[in-house]
């Protein structure tokens, strides 16, 4: 059976496709899904989701650092996520990007279909 649909929190239009019906194995999601509810109710103060980052203290405030410094041409959670997003070999690039590393995806014209990356 199915679970019985709920209100699903958008966060800038973005819907949070956590579940709040089955307990959580990770912090990281149960303190999302309480940020994307607060955040829904005008209650967020958390505009950037810091709090909801998987890295060290460390890494959050270079990241709190990083969004104030008018010379950061990449944003500050891009900027320190990019080794847990990209391996560790990016580990000596967070918080020092210049532009965000994207690889070149050699897959054949799509014709205008959408294309969705998952991961």
């Amino acid at each position: 059976m199915f679970p019985q649909w709920r209100a699903i929190p958008l966060v800038d239009g973005v819907p949070v496709l956590l579940r709040d019906d089955v307990p959580q194995t990770i912090w990281m999601a149960k303190a999302s899904l309480q940020a994307a509810r607060n955040a829904a109710a005008g209650r967020g103060d958390d505009d950037w989701f810091l709090e909801t980052l998987g890295v060290s203290d460390e890494e959050r405030e270079l990241a709190r650092r990083l969004k104030t410094e008018p010379s950061q041409v990449v944003d500050a959670v891009v900027a320190v996520l990019v080794a847990a997003t990209n391996g560790n070999l990016y580990r000596g690039l967070i918080g020092r990007l210049n532009d965000v590393p994207v690889p070149d995806l050699r897959l054949a014209a799509g014709g205008g279909r959408p294309f969705l990356d998952i991961g």
